[in-house]
Parts: structure tokens; sequence; C-alpha cells
């Protein structure tokens, strides 16, 4: 979704934002929800169409354990962020064995999931 724009970690509004919406996070300014598609996190208890949300961050860190939501050239994409054993490149997982290894630079940090929403109806 190339139409959203983080800027040090808020959203910036004044874009054309599809496949986001606003949702109440108490304690966390600017969170947002993103919407998951897919059962790669199953394993997570996280399926699909469920609404991720996360607190805005431009930074990740390696093998701190948290969930982030991350865009690479494939799109957007929900994983742990691990070191691929070299300065330039990172891996994202699942802990379930799914692993893919990015350079630096073609990975951007939308932000952590704080907390995960399911629609029941």
């Amino acid at each position: 979704m190339k139409d959203s724009t983080l800027f040090r970690g808020k959203l910036d509004l004044t874009h054309k934002i599809e496949g986001f919406r606003m949702t109440r996070a108490t304690g966390i300014p600017n969170a947002i929800g993103i919407r998951h598609a897919g059962n790669t996190l199953s394993h997570l208890g996280i399926f699909d169409n469920d609404l991720l949300v996360i607190k805005p961050e431009t930074e990740y860190e390696t093998g701190d354990n948290k969930l982030y939501v991350l865009d690479t050239p494939n799109g957007k994409t929900a994983k742990f962020v691990e070191s691929a054993g070299d300065e330039n490149s990172i891996t994202l997982t699942n802990k379930a064995g799914w692993r893919q290894t990015w350079q630096i630079a073609e990975v951007t940090c939308i932000g952590v999931v704080i907390r995960v929403e399911r629609d029941f109806v």
C-alpha cells in the first residue's frame, strides 16, 4: 500500500489511505489498525481478517521478539525480525519455519503490533 506515509512514527493523514482504519488503543497515541490477510500467523492465534493494532514506529530491532508490520518489495507483512548474519541484511520470520531474507534498505518499518482484535460478526 504505497498511498500511506509515515513521518517520525506518525501517520500523515493528508494522503489517501486504503485498508487502514483508526482504532482506539489506550495510552498509545496515533495507534492504527491494519487488517491481517492470510493465515501465516495462525500458530500465534492471529487469523485472516484479524485487526492488528500497531504503534507506529520507524525502527525495528533484530531479535527483540516483537511482531512488526513491515513494508517489503512484496508488500506489507507482519513478521518478527532477526539478524541475517551480515550487517546489510535482515531475516523476517513467522517463528513457525517460514523465513525470508531482505536487504535492510528494502524494508521499511511501519510499527510494532501491540494488540490483536477480531470481529465475530
